[in-house]
Parts: C-alpha cells; sequence; structure tokens
C-alpha cells in the first residue's frame, strides 16, 4: 500500500510538472514578442580582387570629429575616429569610400580622393586604393533603402588593417583632399560622405562635423544639406548623438547671385555681334571679366576691373550704381572694411540691400561688438525673409543667401529667436496620408498623396508603400524610396494609382527617417472601397485614434488568451492526473 501511494506520490508530481511546463509553452506563444537588434558594420571583406562592406556587430564608433576646410577650388579634410572593441580580439579591415567618375558626365569632374593617410594609435599605417565589389544592375535599382544599397556607388575604397586587442578603445586618424565640383550654372559643390559610418556596432556615439571656408562666406552658401546645422563665426557645425546616418553632408557655393544682380544694369544691354569695339563692347568686355574674377573669388583681380569699368565714359546712372556698389563689396573682401559702411546701411533701410550687405554690416557690427545694430539688422532681415517650409525656396540662390545670412546673424545675437535654426532634435512628422478617386478617369485609379515635415531641415528620405491584397495574393501598387530632398525641410510624393479593380481594398504605409535616425512610420493605413462608395481618405489624426483602439482591441484579446491558455493547461493537467490515478486504482 506503502508503495502504491509513493508511486501514485510520484506520478501526480511528474504529471504536475509536465502540466507546468505547458503551461509555460502556452504562456510563451501568447505573450513572446521577440525584438531583434542588428547593426551593421562598415567593416570590408574580401571578394577576389574586391571589397565592400559587410556586416560585423563588434566594432563600435564611439566618436566621430570631422574638420572639412573650403577653398575656391579644392576641400581639405581631416577626420578622427574613436572606435571600441565589444568582443574578442579581431583584425579589422577598415576603409574610406571613394566615387568612381559618372561616365554620362561630359564635364569629366575630378572625384577622386587625393593625398589619402591614415593614423592608428598615433602612428601613420600604410594604406591602399582598392577596387570595389561591381554589382549587377537590377541590384543596383533594387527597391528599399538600406546600408548596403547605399555603399554601391562607391567604385574604390582606401583600405588598411587594424587588429583591434578585446575590449581596446583606439583612435584612428585620416586626412586628404578632393577637387570641389563646379557645375553648370555657377555653383561649386562639396560635402562629405556620412552614411559609411552607419556600418558599425550601434548608433554613432557621437559627432561633431565643421565646414570651415577660407575664400568663401556665408552669404555665398546657397545650400547645406541637412539644415540642421548652425554657424560658429563663419563656420558652420552640424553636431548629432547616437545616431545612425541615413544621408551625407552636401555644400553648394555661388558668389553668382551677388554679381549677376547688376548685369543688367553694368552692361545696359546684350553686346552686338560687331567687330567694331563700341562702347556697349567694352562694358560687356569689362562686366564678363569682373565676373570670371568674382567666380573664382580672386577678389583682388575683380577690384582692379571695377575700377577700370567705373572710368569708362558714358555711363548711366544705374551702371554707376552698380559700380560703386560692386567696389565697396570687392574692397570689404580685401582689407578696406568701413568703405561701404554707409552705402550699406542706406541700401537696407531703402530694401534694396543684397544678401551680401547684410552680411558685410552685421560683421562690422559684431567686430565693433554692437549688439544693437546686430538686433535691428536681424530684425529687418526678418521682415525681409520671413521663415519658409518651401522646398522651392532653396532652388533660388538669391532668396537661399538671404535665409542662409538670416541664420548667421541669429547665432551672434545674444537671444535668438527660438527655433531660429534646426536643433536636429526634432523628429519628422507624417502630417496627411491620403488616396482620393478620380472619378473622371475611365479606368479603376486612384491619387496618392503624403505629406512629410521636419522642422530641423534633416529630412533624409520618405519611403511609401501601397498594396492590395485580392484572392489572397499581394499586388503591390507602388514602392518607392525617395532621398531627393532639396532642403529636406518638406517631401510632398504624388502618385496615381492603377487599382485592379473599383471595389479593391488598398493598404499603404509611410516612412519618413531624418539624419539623426529619427523615424516617423503611419503604419498600415487600410481603405475598403464598397460598392457605391467613394474612396476615401484618412488623416493622421484619425489612423492614431484607429490605432489605439486596435492595441486596445488586442490587448484585451491577448489578456483573454493568457487566462484561457492557464485555464485550459491546468485542466489538462488535472484531467491526466485524474486518468492516471483511476488507473492504478482499477488495478
Amino acid at each position: 500500500m506503502n508503495a502504491a501511494l509513493s508511486n501514485l506520490r510520484s506520478d501526480v508530481w511528474e504529471w504536475f510538472t509536465r502540466g507546468a511546463l505547458l503551461l509555460g509553452a502556452l504562456a510563451l506563444l501568447l505573450c513572446a514578442n521577440p525584438r531583434v537588434s542588428l547593426a551593421d558594420d562598415a567593416s570590408l571583406g574580401r571578394w577576389g580582387e574586391s571589397v565592400r562592406p559587410i556586416l560585423d556587430g563588434q566594432v563600435e564608433m564611439v566618436e566621430e570629429y570631422v574638420t572639412v576646410r573650403v577653398t575656391p577650388r579644392d576641400s581639405y579634410v581631416t577626420c578622427r575616429f574613436v572606435f571600441r572593441n565589444t568582443g574578442p580580439a579581431t583584425k579589422v579591415l577598415m576603409g574610406f569610400p571613394e566615387e568612381a567618375p559618372d561616365p554620362a558626365d561630359e564635364l569629366r569632374h575630378d572625384v577622386a580622393i587625393h593625398d589619402f593617410k591614415a593614423w592608428v594609435r598615433g602612428r601613420e599605417v600604410a594604406v591602399e586604393r582598392e577596387k570595389g565589389l561591381d554589382y549587377p544592375e537590377e541590384e543596383r535599382n533594387e527597391t528599399g533603402h538600406n546600408f548596403t544599397r547605399q555603399m554601391r556607388r562607391y567604385s574604390f575604397w582606401w583600405t588598411w588593417s587594424v587588429l583591434m586587442q578585446a575590449g581596446e578603445t583606439l583612435e584612428v586618424r585620416n586626412s586628404y583632399r578632393v577637387r570641389n565640383m563646379f557645375v553648370s550654372d555657377g555653383q561649386v559643390r562639396t560635402g562629405y560622405i556620412l552614411r559609411t559610418g552607419a556600418g558599425w556596432m550601434g548608433p554613432i556615439g557621437k559627432a561633431r562635423v565643421v565646414f570651415e571656408f577660407a575664400g568663401p562666406r556665408p552669404y555665398e552658401i546657397v545650400r547645406a544639406y541637412p539644415a540642421s546645422y548652425r554657424f560658429e563665426g563663419d563656420s558652420i557645425v552640424w553636431e548629432w548623438s547616437g545616431f545612425e546616418p541615413a544621408a551625407d553632408i552636401d555644400v553648394a557655393l555661388s558668389p553668382r547671385p551677388g554679381i549677376e544682380q547688376h548685369r543688367d544694369a553694368m552692361i545696359g544691354q546684350p553686346a552686338p555681334e560687331s567687330s567694331n569695339a563700341s562702347p556697349a563692347d567694352k562694358r560687356s568686355d569689362l562686366f564678363w571679366k569682373i565676373f570670371d574674377s568674382v567666380m573664382r573669388w580672386d577678389n583682388a583681380g575683380a577690384l582692379r576691373l571695377v575700377r577700370q569699368f567705373g572710368a569708362l565714359s558714358g555711363l548711366s546712372p544705374e551702371a554707376l550704381e552698380a559700380a560703386s556698389v560692386m567696389e565697396a563689396r570687392l574692397r570689404f573682401l580685401t582689407g578696406d572694411r568701413l568703405y561701404g559702411k554707409a552705402m550699406w546701411k542706406e541700401r537696407i533701410e531703402s530694401g534694396a540691400a543684397s544678401a551680401e550687405e547684410y552680411y558685410f554690416l552685421g560683421s562690422l557690427y559684431r567686430e565693433s561688438g554692437d549688439g544693437d545694430g546686430l538686433a535691428d539688422l536681424y530684425r529687418r532681415l526678418c521682415e525681409t525673409v520671413p521663415p519658409v517650409t518651401d522646398p522651392s525656396f532653396y532652388s533660388r540662390p538669391d532668396t537661399s543667401a538671404l535665409w542662409t545670412v538670416r541664420r548667421w546673424l541669429a547665432s551672434h545675437l545674444k537671444n535668438p529667436a527660438p527655433g531660429e535654426f534646426g536643433s536636429g532634435r526634432n523628429e519628422p512628422v507624417i502630417e496627411k496620408v491620403t488616396i482620393e478617386p478620380r472619378p473622371d478617369s475611365p479606368a479603376a485609379s486612384a491619387l496618392f498623396r503624403a505629406v512629410v515635415s521636419d522642422d530641423d531641415g534633416d529630412l533624409a528620405y520618405v519611403r511609401w508603400r501601397v498594396w492590395t491584397a485580392e484572392g489572397g495574393s499581394e499586388c503591390v501598387l507602388a514602392d518607392t524610396v525617395d532621398d531627393r530632398y532639396t532642403g529636406g525641410r518638406r517631401a510632398s510624393p504624388e502618385i496615381v494609382l492603377s487599382l485592379p479593380s473599383p471595389l479593391a481594398t488598398v493598404y499603404c504605409r509611410v516612412a519618413a527617417t531624418d539624419m539623426a535616425g529619427h523615424t516617423a512610420d503611419s503604419g498600415i493605413v487600410e481603405w475598403s472601397i464598397d460598392e457605391g462608395t467613394p474612396l476615401g481618405s484618412l488623416d493622421v489624426d484619425d489612423l492614431e485614434r484607429r490605432l489605439d483602439a486596435e492595441l486596445g482591441r488586442a490587448k484585451r484579446s491577448l489578456d483573454r488568451n493568457v487566462v484561457l491558455g492557464f485555464t485550459l493547461a491546468i485542466c489538462f493537467a488535472g484531467i491526466l492526473i485524474w486518468l492516471r490515478v483511476g488507473r492504478r486504482r482499477s488495478m
């Protein structure tokens, strides 16, 4: 009898344990929400005679400091990186990317890296220029925005190997020179490749990128992307912390607007096609010589030519005034900084001043410590250039330069207006997502629209995907990644959708990422089209209400499922125990 009771107790305990294990399994199945955090690594791997970025979740970039000194012809770059090995000892093939020349580029821009050097732990190391891995055309054009896709345009890499001990933190420095890109509209383009930093383990700890200008001035910055920079003196600075870079820095300069505004007054009319040296020919010839000198930032040469222009006979009052304004500009840039002060004050008060004249007068106020003068100048410029969100604003060099100078002035005020320039802390906002009917179209179609904004001006890219799921199979209507944003403040994708049927249920998702790695996601938005019911629209406020309701229902359902799972498991264990006990009693 005692043996039977002992066996019964053993069996009860065994089956109770099995029931508990089953209960735990059910609880895991019902409650688990696994999340996988995967970070890319920008170290390189070799494929034959080529290299390409690979994943290696062990080395992280702790700090990044970059200084780009921009001259009229070249940009000189110095970089300092701090890496930490979070795993065992490892050998890392590090690389710095170089773009290949574009075969379709008629001007054959020099995009090569010159004089590249690398230092590890304070000692210079040997570097090698290696060919990047070529990708098939279909891979290069695939839809999707990911690290590997971004790296495909780099056909060459400057490489060196680093042996990192377990847990080691080390410093790597690079320096090199690149030629600025000169484009047909007179702009000079430069920049810095940030996206390769997204390959290291996790986010970059902190980064600081400074562009210093040796020749060009702030009023000649017609584009600086992302717009979340700030001025320190005449330099522009970006700073981030804990971020995954999603785009590169792009800076465009042009002295052209400052002289083009005087062209009509100085030339008077286009030069006639004649071999005779008429006064109009002389004016035109001198103007274009001045123009060429200004575009090369040869201010001393341009000043000599402007004085020759002012000495010509028969000049109109408009031409003389334009020559006087140009002379004051060039005298300021060559050291005679007070010559045009009275003229600039008068032109600013009359509303005729250009961006550079605001800059010249602001520089004098700053140097003399005239805070009231700076504040008044800033107020006047605010009345001329209000805050803007329209991307087309940045495509006009004259107004873009005014906005740049406004930000430059704000950086020198004791109490600048809040929100005057981006901090990089604001997240993208998906303002609106709609699908509208197109009743005039003969085919079943609709118009997809979205509005995405970012007050910091560092919007990197937006992805939108639209699909249907009729008959159990997915039919993709649109799947696009767009990172071509001028100004980085606003994106307004719009696309016509060809529906498989007028009664289709349409699904859509919009996601936006900024330079700091912040992401906004609309989630999946659904439109059900009933017969006789027009295609509706849904804004984000409505979407949030629906998502909250869905989350509430899902939570209640999960709670019920957990309780039900516990109950079923206990009942199942009890039944098994009862059957086992009954069988032993029958024996």
